[in-house]
């Protein structure tokens, strides 16, 4: 209560919180928009956590716009003369996937969208492409279903797979997209059996309660020392990503963040490209898409290699990631391509990564979160 006090009686409080107010009221707006730039770290100073944040957002905004046009060709010193005001303009809301506070400070994640008819008048007639239709448009209830022996958990604490979906859940989780976290009314709706012989009276009633368009089951399976993972919408059983087995210690997690991903791409997908033509330098030896590709992967503080890989796996065009070998704070990888690299590179700056080619035939990944 002191705190609350101390913050609504300071004479900045209130223009603070009034000016968060205006960057957090848009927030909604961006859910149906496919021009977002997702995973931005932001981290600011103030005279108190509001004003962090203010400072924050309008960095982050910024930042998400330049991503933005680079991912689309556009450049660079174009992008270099961006402003932060530009940025706020067109922006038509971003969302917070985590966030913490401390005395005079604010750091996040944030997403980002944009008003496409904004970017054109920054980045001129050519910069624009009409977005593609979302794979999986409206809200979706996501259901963690794991199987054990012959037994399906959904509520239960021996989950283990709904404990790690709601683990990478604050960080990535897709736009309009609910993780339902068993409360007494979901639990009464329906249980792991329903979900899995998609009893479509329960389900009707988990959606409609929800307020959902549709529901998409997350099932995850051990066979052997793998984890066998499926995601797939009820109750037509149509698979939506591939079906895919993740090995070793970090299964869960990796297989998480790969259902994610996955339904993040399928939720806001990139049309590419802006321009008729994206011109990326690559060397004579460059790797051609097929052929595996050297790559060494830099993986920052808040990255883990299986959220990476599960990360890579999830951008359409990269067919296959291997792990050749591990040391500290990088990964040596082996990635094929189904896609053109310069396109595979666009797709991974939309994500705030970049791969560089360098000299000796080898790759280098940087970035994201």
């Amino acid at each position: 209560m002191k705190a609350l006090r101390t913050l609504f009686t300071s004479p900045f409080s209130v223009k603070a919180l009034a000016c968060l107010l205006l960057f957090a009221l848009p927030a909604q707006a961006q859910d149906t928009s496919p021009f977002t730039v997702r995973g931005v770290e932001v981290k600011a100073q103030g005279t108190s956590p509001l004003k962090a944040k203010e400072t924050a957002v309008a960095e982050g905004q910024l930042e998400a716009l330049r991503r933005l046009g680079k991912a689309r060709g556009v450049p660079e010193d174009v992008l270099a003369s961006l402003t932060a005001e530009q940025a706020a303009n067109a922006a038509s809301g971003y969302q917070v996937m985590s966030e913490s506070t401390g005395r005079g400070s604010y750091q996040a994640v944030l997403a980002v969208t944009f008003d496409p008819a904004a970017l054109q008048r920054i980045f001129g007639g050519g910069a624009v492409a009409m977005p593609q239709t979302p794979t999986l448009p409206g809200k979706l209830v996501l259901l963690p279903l794991m199987r054990s022996g012959t037994t399906w958990l959904l509520w239960e604490d021996t989950n283990l797979w709904k404990a790690a979906l709601s683990e990478s859940f604050a960080a990535q989780a897709p736009l309009e997209t609910m993780l339902p976290t068993g409360t007494m009314e979901e639990v009464a709706l329906i249980d792991g059996e329903a979900a899995a012989t998609a009893d479509k009276l329960k389900l009707e009633a988990l959606k409609t309660a929800m307020k959902a368009d549709r529901v998409i089951i997350a099932e995850a399976e051990r066979v052997g020392e793998n984890l066998s993972v499926r995601v797939y919408s009820v109750p037509d059983m149509t698979d939506l990503l591939t079906p895919q087995e993740f090995p070793g210690e970090y299964a869960l997690q990796e297989g998480a963040s790969h259902v994610l991903s996955g339904i993040g791409q399928l939720k806001t997908p990139v049309s590419l490209p802006w321009q008729a033509t994206v011109t990326t330098s690559l060397p004579e030896n460059a790797t051609p898409s097929g052929e595996p590709m050297r790559v060494l992967a830099l993986i920052n503080g808040t990255e883990t290699l299986p959220s990476l890989r599960a990360r890579l796996r999830g951008i359409p065009g990269i067919a296959q990631v291997q792990v050749e070998a591990v040391t500290p704070g990088q990964a040596d990888l082996l990635i094929t391509l189904s896609e053109p690299v310069e396109a595979v590179q666009n797709l991974l700056a939309a994500q705030g990564m970049s791969l560089e080619a360098q000299e000796g035939g080898y790759w280098i990944l940087r970035g994201g979160s």
